[in-house]
Formats: C-alpha cells, structure tokens, sequence
C-alpha cells in the first residue's frame, strides 16, 4: 500500500518538470516513478498469492470439516437430507460462500487499509477536497445497502436450485439403465433443460442485483473523480497547489474512491451469504451421539430385545409393535414375513441406527447406545441386498482401509467363497472393481460383502435379504457360506422361504405388519399350520 501511495505522489514531480521544461528533473522523476510502479506491482502480486494461499486453506478446511461432520451423523440424522443435498452444499454453497464471502472478506481488508493510507495522504495534501469527497462517499455507501435483504433472498434461491439440479442430475446417472431402458431419454433431456434453465436464471439475477449495487456505487465514484479535477484545477488557478499535486491527487483518490465505489458491493455480497452461512453452521454445530461406552470383546454374547415400538421419522405408521427376541451366540436365527412387515427395521436397531420410541436392546444386559460403536460395528456385521463397493481395489473394498495381514485377508476369502472367483482377475486382490463394483455379478458382490463383515471377526452375522435378488443356486450357495461358518451366528432376513435356509436355522421369528405372530423351530412352525405355514406353501417353488 505504501508503494502504491508513493507510485501516485511521484506523479507530481514529473508532470511539474515537464511544465517547467526541465528534462534533468523529468529524467529523474520518471526514474523513480517507474521504480515505484514496479516495487507496487510486485507487492501486489505478493498480495494476490496471499490471498489465493488463504482461501485454498480456508476451503480445504471447510469442506474437511464438513465431511467429518457429515460423516459422523448417525444414519437417522444423515436421512435428513437425501446425497444429492450433501454434495450440493460440499461442492455448490462452499462455492458461493467462497466466491461471495470468504474473498470477499479479505478483498474487505484491502480496501479498507488501502482507504486508511490514501485517506489520510490526500487530508494532508488538501483537507477540502477531502471533505467533499467524505459527504459524496457516504451517500455511496448508504443507498446500496437497500439491496441487502433481496440479494440475500436471491442468493438462497440460487443456492437451492443448485441443490435440486445437483439432486436430479444424481438421480438421473444413477436411473441410467432404467431410462435407457424405458425408452424416456428425451423426457429426461427435457426435465434437466428445464431445471438448467431455471438454476440459472436464479443465478443471473443474482449477480444482476450484485452489479446494479455496484453501479450505483461507481456513479457516485465517477463523481468524486470530477469533484477532484474541478476543485483541484481551481485550486492550481490560484496557486495554492501545483499541476502536478492535482495529478497525484488524481492517483491517490483512486485509493479513496476505489474502495468506497467497492466496500457497498462487497458488503452486499458478504451479507447475501447469510442464510447460506446459517445452513452450514447448522451442520457444524449439529451434535453428534458418540458414545464412548462398553467394550465387550471376548465375552460370548446374548442379544436381547424387550418390548421395542418403532416408527420412522414423519410417519404416524409402527413400523414395529412390541416386539421381544433374544439371539444368543453359536445358534442361527432367521426373520421371515412379507416385505413391509419390519424385518429389515429389526436390523436398523440392532446397528443403532435409529433411536426407539419405547423398549431397550441389550447386549449382555447393556443397552445398547451404551455400547462403544466402534465394537458395535465390528460385533455385528451387516449384509444387505445392494452391497455398495468403492472405485477401489478388491482388496480395499474387504479390508476397507484397515490393515490385516496376509493370512487374515485369505482366510476371510476363503471362507466367503471367493478364492476361485479371485484367482481368475488378471491382478487378483489389486483388481480395481470399477464404480460401485460394476464389473462383478450379484454373488461376487454379496460374498465380498460377507468377506468384508468377516474380517472384522464379527460374531454377529445379519443378511438382509441379502441373496434376494439372486439365481437360487447361488443364493443357497452363500446360504450354506454364512451358516457353515465357525464362532459365527447368522440372522438371516428374508421373504424367501427355503427349506434349505430355515432347516440350518436353530430358531426363527416370523413377523406380520411390525408384530412377532409366531416362533419356533422349522418343523414347529409347520406343525402348527398358522400363518408361517400359508406362507411356506405359498413359496414351495423356493424349496430345493
């Protein structure tokens, strides 16, 4: 700021000894005028990478911070808002808040120090022009700020709109197939032309009303500029200044004006990022349950679940109703209904996903929100039907980053059925599974969700209709993987009633709209010719 200041009052010598004719003194005025304007440039761009280094670490930091966060919801929290809402506000509002706030803040401090130095230097040299300009500057400032409240509003509305095209283009990758498939590519194209065009027009009305304050800003601006040249020239008329001083004022109002004619557009800005700035703080400063309980590792286990009622956030619907069951180590349990009668819920609430309305689940007389996650996690693994695999190596996606040794890792791939299949990739383990493991059929995915839940000696194994969108050979052939597996008891959920599946069960439960209706052993239930029986029949074609 200095050299700048500097660079503008050695503006004066060179034009007074040009009017003087006097070369010597022009030669030497100009000398240092140009060595004021390198030394200013270069200070600048010391600034400038400042700046950039700032606000890489300021967003690097940002959206470290949110992703921990979000990654530290528990899934009822995380359900609060769908992915493509996660990754418009770590890619879309970061963004806007970078571009319309965080450079916004430090370009702030640069004017502001810039006014305070060119301010005070132009006081000095002629306090009545000052002055003057002092009452244009706070009209400058005063009547944009009229804008604040509808450039906020705006910017919001950009905000979400970038949050549902951001949601829509996710669901439209991930329903590829489907609308390949379906024949409704042009009606997509259509929808996403439409919501394109309205994002964008948020947008542009955004940034109109950010350049119409502005302008506004820069009229009053341009009027300091003829303020100083009318006043200053009367002033060089009667001999109180030079010619030359009138330019370097000329130079120095720029620091005056500049940042007077910017701090309106820039507060605008600042302010229009507020109700972004609140949905992201509301993020940070969510709480996070993480419980730093019990730690039960060794001990054989007894799973117990007493009078647990149950319905999803924004649903009036139970989805469980009373239900009581117990799961003790070394035996094999199943959970058999229609689809929609609360198997799969069972699940959720053994995981600790969902907090209950009324009951308690323990495990070995613990409640189990009491119970360190980190060991509830590895106690209790969890298979379900849509195994989600990383654009990662094989070898990742089972060991999921951890670090086992060399027999750890066989071991599980043995006993999940993979070692064939594995031998025959080109790289073996290093193999890279593609996005979301696109290049492996449904049994490949369903036993490298089963290696991946055995290597961290989970004693507790839970199949969610895990095998139910598979051929039934191979889906009895993962059956008779997870049930044959030693120091590992099995819950398996399903739908599918398959004498050879429930025949390796020691007990099984058979729910109907959120209610345990029956239990017992396979050939307690078909004795008793209820509703698991109705239900049997009606499956035979599953029986092998």
């Amino acid at each position: 700021m200095l050299f700048s200041i500097k660079f503008a009052l050695s503006f004066e010598p060179v034009i007074n000894s040009a009017i003087n004719k006097n070369l010597n003194m022009l030669k030497i005025s100009a000398m240092w005028c140009g060595i004021y304007a390198i030394l200013d440039c270069f200070f600048l761009l010391i600034v400038k990478y400042i700046k950039e280094n700032i606000l890489k670490e300021t967003f690097v930091n940002l959206k470290n911070h949110l992703f921990t966060k979000i990654l530290k919801f528990n899934t009822e929290a995380f359900n609060e808002f769908n992915t493509g809402t996660y990754i418009s506000i770590l890619d879309n509002d970061v963004k806007l808040l970078g571009d319309s706030y965080y450079n916004n803040i430090l370009s702030l401090y640069n004017v502001i120090v810039s006014f305070i130095f060119s301010f005070i230097t132009v006081f000095f040299l002629n306090y009545t022009i000052t002055i003057i300009l002092i009452m244009v500057a706070v009209s400058s400032i005063i009547i944009p700020k009229f804008f604040d409240i509808k450039l906020a509003n705006l910017q919001e509305k950009y905000s979400e709109n970038m949050k549902r095209y951001t949601s829509q283009i996710k669901d439209f990758f991930d329903g590829f197939q489907v609308i390949k498939s379906f024949n409704i590519q042009d009606k997509i194209i259509r929808s996403n032309a439409k919501l394109n065009k309205i994002r964008e027009k948020s947008g542009c009305e955004a940034r109109k009303t950010v350049y119409l304050a502005g302008w506004i800003s820069m009229l009053f601006s341009s009027a300091m500029y003829v303020i100083t040249y009318v006043i200053g020239g009367y002033f060089a008329i009667i001999g109180a200044i030079s010619v030359g001083l009138v330019i370097s004022l000329s130079q120095l109002i720029g620091g005056v004006v500049a940042p007077l004619e910017q701090v309106p557009a820039i507060l605008a800005e600042i302010n229009s990022t507020l109700k972004i700035r609140n949905k992201l703080e509301q993020i940070i400063n969510k709480k996070v349950h993480e419980e730093k309980g019990q730690d039960l590792r060794d001990l054989p286990l007894e799973v117990l679940i007493k009078n647990i009622s149950f319905n999803y956030k924004n649903s009036e619907v139970m989805a469980l109703n009373n239900i009581n069951m117990k799961f003790k180590e070394g035996k094999q349990y199943a959970i058999v209904g229609e689809s929609g009668s609360g198997k799969s819920t069972i699940a959720k609430l053994l995981l600790n996903f969902y907090k209950y309305n009324n009951g308690e689940i323990k495990i070995n007389d613990i409640e189990i929100s009491k119970i360190d996650s980190s060991y509830l996690y590895k106690t209790i693994g969890y298979i379900h039907q849509n195994i989600f695999l990383f654009d990662e190596t094989l070898k990742n996606n089972i060991t999921l980053y951890n670090k086992y040794s060399d027999k750890e890792i066989m071991d599980v791939i043995e006993a999940s059925g993979l070692s064939e299949f594995i031998k025959r990739l080109p790289k073996g383990l290093n193999t890279n599974v593609g996005e979301n493991g696109s290049i492996f059929s449904g049994g490949e995915r369903q036993r490298i969700g089963i290696a991946r839940a055995l290597i961290c000696k989970a004693k507790f194994l839970i199949l969610d209709e895990a095998t139910s969108s598979l051929d039934n050979i191979t889906a009895n052939e993962i059956n008779n993987s997870v049930l044959s597996l030693q120091d590992t008891s099995t819950i398996v959920i399903t739908h599918q009633l398959s004498y050879n599946l429930l025949s390796k069960c020691d007990y099984i439960y058979v729910m109907k709209n959120g209610r345990i209706i029956e239990e017992g052993s396979l050939e307690e239930l078909i004795d008793n010719k209820l509703y698991f029986y109705n239900l049997y029949n009606v499956n035979e074609k599953y029986i092998i």
